[in-house]
C-alpha cells in the first residue's frame, strides 16, 4: 500500500533544532521511504541546513497530520504516522543525508529504488532543521507499506 501525508501551512519556528516532519511507523511492519518535498512560504533567499535522520522515537511540541491511502478505497490499515514541528526532535540515530536549502524551491527527494531507505517497524525517519528564520512549509512524506 502506497500512503502520503501531506500537510499545509505549517510553522516552524527559529533558532531551535526541530523535526520538520517524522514519519514512526508501528509495531509489525517495515517501510519504504518513496519521496518528499517540503516548500517555503518566504520568497527571499535564507540558507538552512537539514539533516534526513533515523529516529527511535518520536518528538514533540508539535502536531499529528493526517495520512492518506494513495488507492482509494484500499482495505489495509495504516502503520504508519507522521508528525510536522516538533520543536522537541525525537530520538536521533544515524544521519541518512544532509541538505542545505535557500527557501526559494522546492526541497525534495524522490528515492529510485535501490536508494529507498528502509523504516524498521516501530522506528522512523525525520527532516531535521537548525532553523536561524521562521519560516511557513508546505509539502507531503509518501511511503511504501
Amino acid at each position: 500500500m502506497i500512503v502520503q501525508c501531506p500537510f499545509v501551512g505549517i510553522s516552524i519556528t527559529s533558532d531551535a533544532t526541530q523535526d520538520v516532519w517524522s514519519l514512526m511507523m508501528g509495531s509489525g511492519r517495515q517501510s519504504r521511504l518513496l519521496a518528499w518535498e517540503i516548500t517555503s512560504s518566504d520568497i527571499a533567499a535564507e540558507a538552512m541546513q537539514f539533516a534526513l535522520k533515523r529516529i527511535t522515537a518520536v518528538g514533540s511540541g508539535g502536531s499529528a497530520a493526517t495520512e492518506v491511502k494513495l488507492l482509494e478505497g484500499d482495505e489495509a490499515t495504516i502503520n504508519g504516522s507522521v508528525r510536522t514541528g516538533d520543536t522537541t526532535p525525537g530520538t536521533a540515530g544515524d544521519i541518512l543525508a544532509g541538505y542545505e536549502w535557500e527557501q526559494v524551491g522546492p526541497l525534495r527527494e524522490v528515492y529510485i529504488p535501490e536508494m529507498r531507505p528502509v523504516i524498521g517497524a516501530t522506528d522512523g525517519i525525520a527532516l531535521v532543521c537548525n532553523s536561524a528564520v521562521a519560516f511557513t512549509m508546505s509539502g507531503f512524506v509518501c511511503w511504501e507499506e
